[in-house]
């Protein structure tokens, strides 16, 4: 079998499938004492996580306030997106992302408590029927079409621009294909400021995410001020689509840096003066659409990642 055959199945399989393994990785749980952390356990994994998963450690540990919890790994391909992260005893879920086939980055813990260690695949596959026939053709020596709104480096010589039947990365579940599969990394952030008691942030959110053509299976996270943390329609959104909530304070939103559509009266209401724009960016996204104000509700959308190496494993 030539390099260049192997290569395009081997990207097929693990797109396809959305199978990423993590290997030679471990999660060092370390004690801030002073000015120097102290490890006190670690723990090593390797395995593979199916698209859409959530895979959960069998073991968990107790965490004071101040520690910090220091996750190093390496997982397969690099243009997969997937987050690392903590599960309090509630089930809430404080993820950190990998970029470029690994990840070391610390999390500190701000209430005491139980905590699991878990790892996400986030790749959402659309109809997952069109699996069987997609890598028929790939086997037969079939080309394959391929749409992204990604920027897509190393693309295999199986995939091309016009063909009945392909494959499409994007942030939504267009069909640009008369049979489309499709793979949808969840690389989105969405902001949200909302008047207190608001009742139509679910439907203002899937509304503005219609407009700007992005599905709610492409969200990596919704993320606002912490005092929205208890908001009951942002909770409830949250969990109906299992999308974490990330919160900051009013003191952190205002140290992150760049140009936000300021608001006086936000301002003097949850002390920043601006939440949707600077709560993505807290997040580490890059804004793709800056503040919309819909209903009671202030929103905003950002993307982490907007390169995929299909050959970089």
């Amino acid at each position: 079998m030539g390099m260049k055959r192997y290569l395009c199945l081997l990207f097929a399989c693990i797109a396809i499938f959305g199978c990423i393994p993590a290997q030679a990785a471990a999660a060092d749980i370390g004690e801030q004492a002073a000015e120097i952390a102290e490890p006190r356990a670690t723990g090593k994994f390797d395995f593979e996580i199916p698209a859409k998963t959530l895979m959960e450690s069998s073991t968990s540990f107790p965490m004071e306030y101040g520690e910090t919890v220091t996750i190093t790994a390496s997982y397969s391909p690099a243009s997969a997106s997937v987050d690392f992260g903590l599960i309090d005893s509630d089930g809430l879920f404080y993820p950190v992302r990998g970029s470029n086939g690994s990840i070391n980055q610390t999390i500190r813990i701000d209430l005491r408590g139980t905590y699991t260690f878990a790892v996400r695949n986030n790749l959402h596959i659309g109809d997952t029927k069109l699996i069987k026939e997609i890598s028929s053709r790939i086997l037969n020596d079939k080309k394959v079409g391929l749409y992204t709104d990604y920027e897509l480096k190393n693309v295999p010589d199986c995939f091309e621009e016009s063909n009945e039947v392909g494959i499409c990365i994007s942030d939504d579940d267009k069909k640009p294909f008369r049979t489309t599969l499709n793979l949808m990394p969840k690389n989105v952030v969405l902001g949200i400021g909302c008047r207190k008691g608001c009742e139509t942030v679910e439907e203002s959110i899937l509304a503005f995410l219609k407009v700007n053509g992005v599905s709610v299976y492409s969200l990596f996270a919704v993320a606002t001020v912490d005092i929205k943390k208890n908001e009951k329609g942002i909770v409830e959104f949250c969990e109906k689509f299992d999308i974490p909530l990330l919160t900051f304070s009013a003191e952190t939103l205002a140290a992150v840096e760049g140009e936000f559509t300021a608001s006086e009266f936000v301002k003097k209401t949850v002390g920043v003066d601006n939440v949707c724009e600077r709560a993505v960016c807290a997040v580490g996204a890059k804004i793709t659409e800056k503040k919309t104000a819909l209903n009671g509700t202030a929103l905003a959308l950002g993307r982490i990642n907007t390169e995929i190496d299909l050959l970089k494993g």
